[in-house]
């Protein structure tokens, strides 16, 4: 069964997946990750998150300049959930409630998938 996603970043992310043979039914570790203007800003947005029951780490980024990423403040969310548009989207705009009470803002989203035994 193919599945089609919305013609947006996220869903371009999970089509990639889905194609790359990602079982898109199983649950993953998928990180949120949120940019925070300053150490006090990230560690109330890590505490607003905790509270309300997510596992949140606030802490200091390096960055990669050739990457082109600054150095700085970010809160990391890890939610063990399926690939799924649709409840990616909704904890993304939460998680966006949380960030932009404290000046953040969600900087996107990444899972950590296994090599299936023809990658390793």
């Amino acid at each position: 069964m193919t599945i089609s996603y919305p013609d947006d970043a996220d869903g371009d992310v999970l089509a990639a997946m889905a194609e790359s043979g990602v079982d898109m039914q199983q649950e993953l570790t998928i990180e949120f990750v949120i940019d925070a203007p300053s150490e006090q800003h990230s560690k109330a947005i890590e505490a607003d998150i905790a509270a309300a029951g997510y596992p949140a780490v606030a802490e200091f980024e390096d960055g990669d300049p050739e990457e082109g990423i600054d150095p700085g403040w970010v809160v990391s969310v890890e939610v063990e959930m399926a690939p799924e548009y649709q409840p990616i989207i909704d904890l993304q705009a939460k998680l966006q409630g949380f960030a932009e009470k404290h000046g953040g803002q969600v900087d996107g989203w990444g899972a950590m998938v296994d090599p299936g035994p023809d990658d390793e």
